[in-house]
């Protein structure tokens, strides 16, 4: 491969120097393909397919990937992909390991996925995925209280009833756990997601 301002260099890599179908650049740095990561593509990144089931196909779909930790504040990744009109399955490649998957559509919030179990997931959201808004499940009496009051109440919605997965305020996404109780994380949904600058988007 010859390289330079008028291509009279011979590239000079290392034999080898990329794995998994890498090509290397001078500087020994190696451009991986959507499926790898690493400096010499090495990681192979985690696929999660998810499918939509009974819901109306959006443009785009919007996909929150939240990484807990004891030891430090929850970490976000929102990845976005353009939808075809009859597009029902998604394909996400993702480097970063993450403990919930949370999938906007038309500004409702479905509960995707718990844990990255392998290399290979696949979801299935329906209506019944969705985290409701706690707007919908409390009283007014309640809602008027502060966010550190009104969360006290927050078991309520699991224990009524036992079919319900998940709900959520300006604040927080809460989950409900097997024994009915309702654990919650930080999760700020609604970052602004427009460009930064006037440039378009390159490969889709």
């Amino acid at each position: 491969m010859k390289f330079g301002p008028r291509c009279l260099l011979t590239s000079v890599c290392p034999k080898n120097a990329c794995q998994n179908n890498g090509q290397c650049i001078p500087a020994d740095i190696s451009v991986s393909d959507s499926h790898y990561y690493g400096s010499k593509c090495e990681y192979r990144k985690g696929q999660l397919d998810i499918y939509l089931e009974n819901l109306n196909i959006p443009s785009f779909l919007s996909t929150f990937f939240l990484t807990i930790s004891n030891e430090s504040e929850p970490q976000l990744a929102i990845m976005i992909q353009k939808l075809t009109l009859f597009q029902r399955r998604v394909t996400f490649r993702i480097s970063i390991p993450y403990n919930l998957v949370i999938v906007e559509l038309n500004r409702k919030y479905y509960l995707a996925a718990i844990q990255s179990i392998s290399n290979l997931d696949l979801s299935t959201i329906n209506p019944s995925h969705e985290c409701l808004s706690i707007e919908i499940l409390f009283k007014s009496t309640l809602m008027k209280m502060s966010r550190f009051q009104r969360i006290k109440f927050y078991h309520i919605p699991c224990q009524t009833n036992h079919d319900f997965n998940c709900f959520m305020d300006k604040f927080y996404l809460c989950l409900c756990t097997k024994d009915r109780h309702a654990n919650c994380v930080e999760f700020n949904y609604d970052k602004n997601l427009q460009c930064s600058s006037k440039h378009y988007c390159a490969n889709g």
